[in-house]
């Protein structure tokens, strides 16, 4: 659900050539096969796959959570907030973790 969420405000905010990352390699391999399944999870799947479809510049990757530590921090962060959040900003929750990504 993140992912599509997150594809759906790129799209609404006319935002290109992103790669969207996850920690799942679950839901990557589900993303990336040509078969569909019947479990609710697969609609979001299908949504997923539709969007990436009408936008060429998206993609989809695994990747090991120890690689992707700012990502991991904020969904453990955001599991205890009580609503949606966007942020303008970097929060100071994964401001280590991107300090380190980008040196």
């Amino acid at each position: 659900m993140a992912i599509l969420e997150a594809m759906r405000q790129a799209t609404s905010r006319g935002w290109s050539n992103i790669v969207f990352e996850s920690d799942s390699k679950v839901v990557v391999d589900a993303i990336q096969a040509n078969h569909h399944g019947i479990a609710e999870l697969s609609s979001i799947i299908l949504s997923i796959k539709l969007l990436l479809q009408c936008n060429s510049n998206f993609e989809i990757k695994f990747t090991k959570r120890q690689e992707n530590m700012a990502a991991h921090t904020l969904a453990r962060a955001a599991i205890s907030w009580s609503s949606r959040m966007f942020f303008h900003y970097v929060p100071r929750c994964i401001e280590p973790f991107i300090i380190n990504e980008m040196s």
